[in-house]
């Protein structure tokens, strides 16, 4: 029922390694519990329990990583802007249309 605990000597380095690694699986399960694996869904709940405690016991010590937002951040990463995707010409018009103006 419980796991028993096992404690490890691994470097600042080899942490941060770990975690980066994890970080990539979980990109990669995101995207295949999206396509609908129940499988790849629970397999990423467990990577993110694991990276949360990681992050947990390690503290502040190394510098956060900052998330991106959704499709603007995927663009992001591929080197396109927002803007010239068709991304905020769409954001402007839906919030011109939600202030009432038209043009």
């Amino acid at each position: 029922m419980f796991e028993t605990k096992q404690k490890l000597e691994i470097s600042r380095t080899e942490i941060e390694l770990i975690e980066k690694a994890l970080q990539t699986q979980s990109k990669i399960l995101r995207v295949e519990a999206g396509a609908g694996g129940a499988e790849a869904t629970d397999r990423l709940n467990e990577i993110k329990r694991v990276l949360a405690k990681i992050t947990a016991q390690r503290g502040d010590r190394s510098p956060r990583r900052q998330r991106s937002g959704g499709f603007a951040g995927l663009l992001r990463m591929m080197g396109k802007p927002a803007e010239t995707s068709g991304l905020a010409s769409e954001r402007d018009s839906a919030q011109s249309l939600r202030c009432g103006s038209h043009g």
